[in-house]
């Protein structure tokens, strides 16, 4: 439960940062772009943690919640 907090946290931080994608591109509530995020986010996140991507973690699960949970904080905001 701690590692998914420490996750979701780190999300929230990149994603507040828009490092990965130009802030002008984010249409909040879009699902095709809410999902590039969460995606992007993800990834980048997986790659900070873990050194992978990650479908090739063995915390594939918890990055796939961690996906749902960002793409629908995107599509609420």
């Amino acid at each position: 439960m701690k590692k998914v907090m420490l996750f979701l946290m780190l999300a929230v931080f990149t994603l507040s940062m828009s490092s990965f994608t130009n802030v002008n591109e984010i249409s909040v509530g879009d699902p095709l772009s809410c999902n590039r995020e969460a995606r992007d986010a993800v990834i980048q996140i997986a790659h900070m943690e873990e050194g992978v991507h990650p479908s090739d973690s063995d915390f594939e699960q918890g990055w796939i919640e961690l996906h749902h949970e960002l793409y629908l904080d995107c599509l609420n905001n």
